[in-house]
């Protein structure tokens, strides 16, 4: 005999569709079909559920996802992390959707417990009433991340204004790839001087844009915020961009690590003086690219010396990332490397309170699946910092790939 009953599946208390939706979350087309199908299941949804993150792609307009949070104020109020994607173009991947400061404003004000922020795929614009107030208070985040595509048009001073807003304690990855070059960067648009704790700049799609980046950031991040910096460098214009950087914000800077992109010119060489590296009175840790090249004129190692000999006694580790190495034994190699002569500089006279002087070394594809490579490469490093490995500072160890 069968057994019929009016009670549907929205009849079950809300900790049970609770459950059954937490368990059915990554079927896109169940969770979807009822959501179209079950207006009732939509409403219970969201009025006992959590939305911690939200991640919207290809969006046109901001107004739906404003409307929807005005809406529903008590998810609004659950949402920590948000990501927004613009709309790009098809043939040339470039971004649509426009955004300036008052829009993200709009959405970071409905939301009280935000606590991270990622923008990516957007043209960014000043918006068309400079004249109004600037917002008294920073937002407070956790992290804040701007990548991936942009449009030649974006406005940096436009980008620059969205950061503003915000006081993060780490910015992962900022990624400016490309904006309008002739436009000239105006500080005094900013809501505040940029307060970034840890910064990590890559590079942009040209040096010009890099090096513009990097004067930008000197004449705008506040000076004594700075803590770590990741740099990527490319050419003599950034090197000299990163310098103005350090002069007027490392102040307090404890970490750098410097990025050297091409591997076919050393951006650093020549231009190590521009540096301003004495600037740093607290550094404590600084990371170095070495990139092998064949039959150089001048030992590798050369310019790095001459950084580190500018660097403030208060080093406690020191990282120096060899790329692309070719040989076993090239590492002891005088005329290539020559890294003996950081032996000869770090001496405790000079730095005190030296822990550790660590060589990541990264062979060429060929080397890396050859028997036995590795032990002769660790022996002749020891061989050449004899007297960092007698004071038990050195350290010798691959360096990972993906490492940058």
């Amino acid at each position: 005999m069968a057994f019929y009953t009016t009670r549907t599946l929205t009849d079950l208390p809300p900790e049970i569709l609770h459950l059954i939706l937490r368990y059915m979350r990554r079927d896109k087309h169940y969770v979807s079909s009822c959501s179209r199908t079950c207006r009732l299941l939509r409403a219970v949804a969201l009025e006992h559920l959590d939305f911690r993150r939200v991640s919207l792609t290809g969006v046109k307009t901001f107004d739906p996802f404003l409307q929807f949070l005005r809406k529903y104020p008590r998810v609004a109020k659950t949402v920590i992390s948000v990501c927004l994607g613009g709309e790009i173009e098809d043939n040339d991947h470039s971004p649509i959707t426009t955004i300036d400061d008052t829009l993200v404003v709009s959405i970071a004000e409905l939301l009280p417990k935000l606590d991270s922020l990622v923008l990516h795929s957007f043209r960014y614009v000043m918006p068309t009433d400079l004249s109004a107030a600037r917002r008294r208070e920073p937002i407070q985040l956790s992290s804040f991340v701007i990548e991936d595509q942009f449009h030649d048009k974006s406005s940096l001073t436009g980008i620059f204004r969205v950061m503003s807003l915000f006081t993060p304690r780490e910015t992962d990855r900022l990624e400016l790839e490309r904006f309008d070059i002739e436009e000239s960067f105006e500080p005094t648009h900013l809501h505040r001087p940029l307060e970034f704790r840890q910064l990590c700049l890559q590079e942009s799609d040209t040096p010009k844009h890099t090096a513009l980046t990097l004067q930008a950031l000197s004449v705008s991040v506040k000076s004594n915020s700075l803590r770590e910096l990741h740099v990527e460098v490319d050419s003599k214009q950034t090197v000299i961009a990163l310098g103005q950087l350090l002069r007027s914000a490392g102040r307090r800077l404890t970490t750098l690590t410097i990025e050297d992109v091409d591997g076919h010119v050393n951006s650093l060489k020549g231009n190590w003086k521009k540096l301003n590296l004495s600037a740093c009175k607290k550094l404590r840790y600084i990371t170095l690219p070495m990139v092998y090249r064949q039959n150089p004129k001048r030992p590798l190692s050369e310019t790095l010396v001459k950084i580190l000999g500018k660097a403030p006694p208060s080093l406690r580790k020191i990282t120096i990332r060899v790329y692309g190495m070719l040989r076993a034994t090239t590492i002891g190699n005088r005329k290539v490397f020559k890294i003996h002569d950081f032996d000869k500089l770090l001496s405790p006279e000079r730095f005190p309170h030296l822990q550790v002087f660590e060589l990541e070394i990264g062979p060429h594809g060929r080397l890396r699946y050859r028997n036995g490579y590795w032990a002769t490469c660790f022996a002749s490093a020891q061989r050449a910092l004899k007297g960092l490995h007698e004071r038990g500072l050195l350290r010798v160890k691959k360096l990972q790939r993906g490492t940058s």
